[in-house]
């Protein structure tokens, strides 16, 4: 007997996403897999590159594929970099260039309301996953950067973007425009309580989530500040009671988290030129790597140094050092400038800085139209479309400066399919995907 098309094609999309999300889990906690990890990441770079270039239709992603590879190229030339390099390196770009297209061909397809019912399920079962995955590590060992989730240890940031995110949408797909505000949050009660493990690993860009996540839960139209206000009393218990949590479930001082020193030390370094003076030392030491020493430079500290960094190589400010700075030191030797410069780009990545190192300014400009162009798609399923649009965009531009999560296809798909759903035609949709529409 055969096996159908859509399933085995389906059953790689989803075993990649769902490998890539959960290796980091098994490795910390149940098998120390080791080396599989770069195996699991490896199966899903080819399951997306394959699936992504056979199923590209548009011009829109023909366009952003084709100009990558131009930057890359001019980039890889100007740099004098090795093709094993650039083709190591370009894998981290593979879920902004692949996830799209598989995606919408799948949606688009004649089992496109079969996709997205599956992952609509799927998304279901990441929250109750997360949820006690977070809690089993935030027993194990407290609140810290082992709250990864599945993601394991240093997903924190990631994890709590996505539970935001997927709750999310799935609350806006079942609100209902004829009920309360208060009724609403009580037919979608377990999307919304199971955001609570994001307040289990010191995320502290979660409140900025959750405060934008009740702002945003009505449909956006000339009525929306008022609605807004109407709601803001249970939006400010919402948010007390996170708090309350948060501070109670980390060592977090909330007196000391709301002055102005906490954030400058804490994104920037309040002596950049002290903690740069340490990390140096610590590379020359040959100590890099070792957590104990290590000296991890602040987040945007680390963009504020781009400039200098990117003064010793041909590509500068506008091209970058070439693809593969991240990667190597395994099968492919490091670069030149990622061996000089590995105290800076060692430890907490944000994407910005990640991108900028790589490909410079254009790499940016290209990043930013690529986004833009995927998240605000034409939905003809529901009014709340651009709510989701907007709340998904919102968190990519606070991703793009706190983490570098855009670097995994298992985050690039939820992101992107979350904003894309409703690309179905209405009328060939299956009714139980289509959520309560009002008609004016």
């Amino acid at each position: 007997m055969l096996v159908e098309k859509y399933r085995i094609i389906s059953v790689l999309i989803f075993a990649a996403v769902w490998v890539q999300m959960c290796i980091g889990f098994i490795s910390d906690e149940i098998i120390p897999v080791g080396g599989v990890v770069s195996i699991a990441f490896l199966f899903a770079d080819v399951v997306f590159l394959v699936a992504g270039l056979l199923m590209m239709r548009t011009r829109r992603d023909f366009f952003f594929l084709l100009t990558f590879v131009g930057i890359a190229a001019v980039s890889t030339i100007v740099n004098d970099q090795s093709l094993a390099d650039v083709l190591n390196g370009s894998r981290e770009f593979f879920g902004l260039l692949f996830v799209i297209p598989v995606i919408r061909f799948m949606l688009l397809s004649k089992d496109g309301a079969r996709f997205a019912r599956s992952v609509d399920t799927q998304l279901k079962w990441f929250l109750v996953v997360q949820a006690f995955a977070v809690t089993y590590q935030f027993i194990k060992y407290g609140a810290n950067d082992h709250g990864g989730g599945t993601f394991g240890y240093g997903g924190s940031g990631q994890v709590s973007s996505l539970i935001y995110m997927v709750s999310y949408y799935l609350v806006m797909k079942n609100w209902d425009s004829g009920k309360t505000f208060l009724r609403n949050l009580h037919a979608n009660r377990w999307w919304v309580l199971l955001l609570y493990p994001t307040f289990l690993n010191e995320t502290k860009v979660s409140f900025v989530f959750l405060v934008v996540y009740f702002m945003t839960l009505t449909e956006i139209n000339r009525h929306f500040i008022f609605r807004t206000i109407k709601v803001l009393p249970v939006m400010i218990l919402v948010i007390v009671g996170a708090g309350w949590v948060y501070f109670a479930t980390t060592p977090a001082d909330a007196d000391e988290m709301m002055t102005v020193e906490f954030f400058d030390s804490y994104l920037v370094g309040q002596d950049i030129d002290e903690i740069v003076e340490k990390a140096i030392m610590v590379q020359d030491e040959g100590l890099v790597g070792e957590s104990d020493f290590l000296v991890d430079v602040p987040r945007f500290g680390k963009v504020f140094l781009v400039p200098e960094a990117l003064s010793h190589t041909k590509g500068g400010m506008w091209l970058g050092a070439g693809l593969g700075q991240f990667k190597g030191g395994n099968l492919v030797k490091k670069s030149q400038f990622a061996s000089r410069y590995q105290w800076l780009l060692y430890g907490s990545v944000l994407f910005l800085f990640f991108v900028l190192i790589q490909l410079g300014i254009v790499g940016v400009i290209w990043f930013a139209a690529d986004v833009i162009t995927a998240v605000f798609v034409k939905n003809t399923r529901s009014v709340y479309g651009i709510n989701v649009s907007l709340y998904v965009l919102m968190n990519i531009l606070i991703s793009v400066i706190y983490n570098d999560q855009m670097r995994y296809i298992s985050v690039c798909f939820l992101m992107f399919y979350l904003v894309m759903w409703g690309l179905q035609p209405a009328g060939d949709a299956d009714q139980k995907l289509t959520p309560r529409v009002r008609v004016a």
